[in-house]
């Protein structure tokens, strides 16, 4: 998926070396107190909070499921619809 970072990564919280402080929580890390807030660029992740996707990623496989691309065979959506009279 072109555009995104690391598939893994999640943009709301802060998950480093085994530690999860979940979205708009805080908590103390070696003496430190941590915000988790959302990431710098919410458009280059798939993951919004390890359980919901991004707006990105919504808007990426809207845009591949109305040009065709998930498709067999693979048709644009504007071309799917068939009346017949």
């Amino acid at each position: 998926m072109t555009g995104f970072e690391d598939p893994f990564k999640i943009c709301c919280g802060h998950h480093e070396n085994g530690i999860h402080v979940w979205c708009g929580n805080k908590a103390n890390i070696k003496g430190a107190e941590v915000y988790a807030g959302s990431c710098a660029n919410p458009s280059t992740v798939i993951s919004w909070d390890g359980v919901h996707y991004s707006e990105s990623a919504n808007f990426w496989v809207a845009s591949q499921i109305m040009n065709g691309s998930m498709s067999d065979p693979p048709v644009p959506i504007t071309q799917a619809y068939y009346k017949h009279i």
